[in-house]
């Protein structure tokens, strides 16, 4: 799990120069300032503000993007610790590989019913892109996968429905939407949070709402729905996310739109699979859960 980028930006954060967050890093300092043009290519805009003085503060992209790698180092932390955990316990161990937008869904649930199910049994989710699930799955890395897929059809696995879901279009409190003229128009006024090029979501994205059709003022790139809507939430823009994740008190205006897809959220596991006593008991008290 290499964070190391994370501990980088948020070194520079604290120390509030580059030279002094390189020193206390042992790095030299344009190896730091190539880490952060990196960061700053892939978050679509600038992490921080530079001041004559070379002192730098951080930007609302910048404060999004630190929440997000303090929020990973922690999940590290307590990552390593488990596994540190699971290699002095005998007791079993199964693996759930989940989709960013499942996870803040129903992992709670999940692991409510299962440690009431299967006291003794170690439940460790790995969070993932529904485009990495099976081949992690299949590859032996997870014991289960649940993810996103439009049709799931595979001869060597078996699977289960958990839910259905559907994007809606999320857009930040502040921008105006009229009903009276038409949304892609209006759209490309606005900056855009567009899912990353290599996930599940942007197989979703309508031809009509890619980027290149649409003129936006600003683009940004996500890893996860979770994060779109948190940008959202931060008034960046507009982005598709899961209908699931609209909060019920939600500040930002949403849209149901016409002609997208519906895909399912569900659980699959190897159907052959021997390695583990309690999957399959595992697997079918997953699948009875309800959304």
């Amino acid at each position: 799990m290499n964070t190391t980028n994370y501990e980088y930006m948020l070194a520079i954060a604290e120390e509030g120069t580059i030279l002094a967050a390189a020193e206390r890093l042992h790095i030299s300092q344009s190896a730091l300032s190539q880490a952060l043009a990196k960061e700053e290519q892939e978050a679509g805009g600038s992490l921080f503000e530079r001041s004559r003085g070379k002192k730098i503060t951080v930007t609302p992209l910048g404060e999004l993007y630190l929440r997000t790698a303090a929020e990973m180092l922690r999940i590290k932390k307590e990552t390593y610790a488990m596994i540190e955990r699971m290699s002095h316990n005998t007791a079993e161990t199964i693996r759930i590989g989940i989709c960013n937008q499942a996870y803040s869904t129903i992992s709670d649930t999940i692991l409510t019913r299962l440690k009431k199910r299967f006291p003794d049994l170690n439940i460790f989710f790995y969070k993932t892109d529904s485009s990495q699930s099976l081949t992690l799955l299949k590859n032996g890395s997870v014991d289960l996968a649940i993810l996103a897929a439009v049709k799931l059809r595979d001869n060597v696995l078996e699977t289960a429905r958990l839910y259905q879901e559907h994007l809606v279009l999320a857009i930040s409190e502040g921008y105006t939407i009229n009903s009276k003229d038409p949304l892609l128009k209006q759209l490309a006024g606005i900056p855009f949070i567009y899912p990353g090029s290599d996930t599940f979501m942007n197989t979703l994205i309508p031809e009509e709402m890619k980027p290149e059709r649409l003129n936006h003022p600003s683009i940004y790139r996500s890893g996860d729905a979770e994060e779109i809507l948190r940008m959202v939430e931060n008034g960046y823009g507009a982005g598709l996310i899961p209908a699931q994740l609209v909060s019920s008190e939600h500040t930002y205006t949403v849209i149901e739109l016409e002609h997208i897809p519906y895909y399912d959220i569900m659980i699959a596991m190897p159907k052959y699979s021997r390695n583990k006593a309690n999957l399959t008991q595992v697997f079918r008290e997953i699948s009875t859960i309800q959304v």
